[in-house]
Order: C-alpha cells, then sequence, then structure tokens
C-alpha cells in the first residue's frame, strides 16, 4: 500500500507580523480618539460676562505689576484736544479711568515742581523756618531762560515764601533753595526726587533736575505725575499751595513794594468753560521739547479727579486758544468727564 503524505501547513511569519502590526495601530488609534473625546467633554466652559476694553487702553510698555486698575469710559473724552498725552485718575482710589498715551515717558517742563514740592514738605520739619538764598543759585541760573519768582541773592526768605514762589509762579530760585535748604545741593535733593519715585512704584520716571529744565534724561508720564499728585492731595499744606490763586510777599527792605504771585493756572483757566466740573487747582509746564503741560484736579458731584496732559502743541499761532493749550484741553476733557458721569454714573 502506498503511503499517504501529510500536507505541510507553512506558516508565513511575515504576513502574521504585519497583521500583529495592524491589530495594534488600530489599538492605539482607538485609545487616542477616546483620549481626545474626554478631553473635549470635560472642558469647562467660558463665561462671557461682556466686551473687554480696547487693546490700547493700557500700555505695552508698562510692567504688568505696575499696572493701574482701570474703569472703561465708553466715551472718547480727547478727541480734539491739542495735548499729545492724557491720562484721568480718581483721586480717592488711584484707579484711572482713560488715557491716551498716558504711560508713554515724555518731558514733564515744570510740572516737575509738583514733585520737588511734595519730597521738599515730607522733609522738612519746621516749615516757619527761613533760608537765605546763596550765590550759587544765582550762578546756575545764570544761563537758562527759566521763570523766577523774584528773590534776590543773600535774601532771607521764609520757606513758605519759598513754596508759594515754587507753586504760583514756577520760580526756579525758589526750587533751588528749597533743595539747598533740604539736602545741600541740588543734585542731592533729585537723589530723594527719583527715590521717591521708586518708592510709589514709578518706572517711567527719571529726574535730573528740580525745576524742569529740559534735559533728555529728564522725562515722567502722565500717569506717573498723576500718582505724584495724588500723593500731595493728601498732603494738607500741599493742597494749600495748589488750591491758591493768589499769594502777597509782604513788604521788605529787600522788596519794599512786597511781591505779587498769581498762579498761572488759574490765570488761564478762568477763561475756559468747565461745564459741572469745579476746577480746584494745578500746576502748569512748558518747554519748546514738551510743548504745553499740566497737572490739575476737579470736583464732580463732590468726587475729586486728576487729570495730566503733555504734549499740547499747535503751529497756528492765530489760534485763540495758542497761550493756554493745556487748560483749554482740560476745561474741555473735565467738562466731557462731568457730562458722561452725569449721564451714566461710574
Amino acid at each position: 500500500m502506498a503511503r499517504s503524505r501529510k500536507k505541510k501547513i507553512r506558516i508565513n511569519s511575515k504576513g502574521i507580523a504585519f497583521l500583529v502590526f495592524v491589530v495594534f495601530g488600530i489599538i492605539l488609534l482607538v485609545l487616542l480618539i477616546s483620549k481626545i473625546a474626554s478631553l473635549f467633554s470635560s472642558k469647562p466652559e467660558i463665561e462671557v460676562t461682556g466686551s473687554e476694553p480696547s487693546s490700547t487702553y493700557v500700555s505695552e510698555s508698562i510692567p504688568v505689576s505696575t499696572e493701574p486698575s482701570a474703569t472703561y469710559i465708553d466715551a472718547d473724552l480727547f478727541e480734539g484736544i491739542y495735548s499729545s498725552e492724557a491720562l484721568i485718575m480718581d483721586a480717592e482710589t488711584g484707579e484711572v479711568l482713560a488715557e491716551l498715551n498716558g504711560y508713554e515717558r515724555s518731558y514733564p517742563a515744570s510740572v516737575t515742581k509738583i514733585a520737588t514740592i511734595l519730597v521738599a514738605l515730607e522733609n522738612i520739619d519746621d516749615l516757619n523756618d527761613t533760608y537765605t538764598m546763596t550765590s550759587d543759585i544765582y550762578d546756575t541760573l545764570y544761563y537758562m531762560d527759566l521763570s523766577t519768582a523774584g528773590f534776590e541773592k543773600d535774601e532771607t526768605v521764609p520757606l513758605m515764601e519759598l513754596f508759594y514762589g515754587a507753586m504760583l509762579k514756577s520760580g526756579a530760585e525758589c526750587c533751588l533753595g528749597i533743595a539747598n535748604y533740604v539736602a545741600g545741593s541740588e543734585s542731592a535733593f533729585v537723589d530723594l526726587m527719583n527715590q521717591k519715585a521708586e518708592s510709589l512704584g514709578l518706572t517711567e520716571t527719571h529726574f535730573t533736575n528740580t525745576t524742569g529744565n529740559f534735559n533728555e534724561q529728564h522725562y515722567s508720564s502722565c500717569y506717573d505725575m498723576a500718582v505724584f499728585m495724588r500723593e500731595g492731595l493728601g498732603n494738607d499744606t500741599f493742597r494749600d499751595l495748589i488750591t491758591t490763586s493768589y499769594y502777597h510777599v509782604p513788604e521788605s527792605d529787600v522788596h519794599p513794594e512786597g511781591l505779587d504771585f498769581y498762579s498761572s493756572y488759574f490765570t488761564c483757566i478762568s477763561y475756559a468753560n468747565s461745564g459741572d466740573a469745579v476746577m480746584l487747582g494745578g500746576k502748569t509746564g512748558y518747554t519748546s521739547e514738551a510743548g504745553q503741560c499740566l497737572v490739575s484736579f476737579a470736583s464732580i458731584n463732590g468726587h475729586e479727579y486728576i487729570l495730566v496732559t503733555f504734549g499740547a502743541q499747535t503751529s497756528n499761532q492765530q489760534d485763540p486758544n495758542y497761550s493756554r493749550l493745556h487748560t483749554t484741553d482740560a476745561a474741555l476733557i473735565f467738562s466731557r468727564l462731568a457730562d458722561y458721569i452725569n449721564t451714566n454714573g461710574l
């Protein structure tokens, strides 16, 4: 009998390997799809509470740590103004209400004296003291085109008269006299001013002098100066100085008729219509590089607000507001703010 032959079954190892690879790939794909589905199903919903303010509201140049809280005002308070930078702050809370390039570094001109006077007041124990004006003050000012209040070399002046001369008349000799009295020199006093800015967390301010005389390294921002102003308004003497429209220096041997100090701010603002806002006080400034600058504050329905404007300029010398662009802007902005508050509230 012939033997029957058993057929040999050949196992295709390559085929099995391919099959295993395909199955493994399918398993991985299923797991991946399952994972993605679980992520989508567990993602929380985003609650929409309202539209966000314009991204231009806070300057990108300011670190997050120094950004103030802000309330967005849905109105263009700055349309058509002469100033290139502006910022409104709630004087009571420090909250910024609106701004136009308000965090940019600019030249502050004589509104620098807001910081000068504040730092001096914080470093003088006896405001009834006097200071004798030294010759180095007038040597320093000889080649500078700066405003003076009228005090003379070797004249002994009560400190409060120097403060009024600095605030109302923007007297450069008053600032230097105060600096010498407090710190021994202007440079030493400027160090105190920069230390004060640092203590307030202000990143866009650096002072090189007490008067606001132009220097490329002497700069601030509307926001920083608003913080200085708010700090100053908490000081009773500072508040008295900045809200005074007129001060008379008594007669003396040096000044037989005395000296009259009229606030440049109140002189200019009297021409403007501020609507329902009550203009309380301010400090003006000007250099050709800075334009017209102003730090001011007003009351609306008994609540105080600070406004800082920098860089007011116009090439039209026939403009009736040519010599008071800063106060014209301030009156207009405060008027618009008052209208907004009375219509919408804050």
